[in-house]
């Protein structure tokens, strides 16, 4: 949405008082629902979608994060039920004192030569 001149965010979110470290997980059902309840999608055929509705996430995962850091940003041609859009894209957000571990998403790859072990390029090796 922040690529439309005509999608001015309509409010923030932000990092609650007890977020000082890492965002350790973004729960993206809840983002989904958060984006339909602005008007980004629909629940049914029957329903209209907003073009210009939707929300940017700023923090993602692995990112240091403080209180009052804007987390996501929120657009719609008109919400009415905002302030709960803001409270469960901040309840997608969980935090940590260190950053997350992550994992290989493609640990191996086949081809005619045999196996190749992903999972050691991606480390270095190690």
């Amino acid at each position: 949405p922040d690529g439309r001149p005509d999608s001015a965010p309509i409010a923030e979110v932000t990092a609650p008082p007890g977020a000082n470290g890492y965002v350790d997980d973004l729960d993206a059902l809840s983002i989904g629902r958060a984006a339909v309840a602005l008007g980004a999608g629909r629940q049914t055929k029957d329903e209209s979608v907003d073009p210009v509705a939707g929300l940017t996430a700023l923090k993602k995962p692995g990112d240091r994060v403080q209180r009052g850091d804007v987390l996501a940003r929120l657009h719609a041609g008109g919400a009415p039920n905002l302030d709960a859009v803001r409270a469960a894209v901040r309840d997608a957000y969980a935090f940590a004192d260190s950053p997350p571990t992550t994992s290989v998403a493609v640990k191996a790859r086949y081809d005619p030569a045999g196996w190749t072990d992903l999972s050691k390029e991606a480390t270095g090796g190690l």
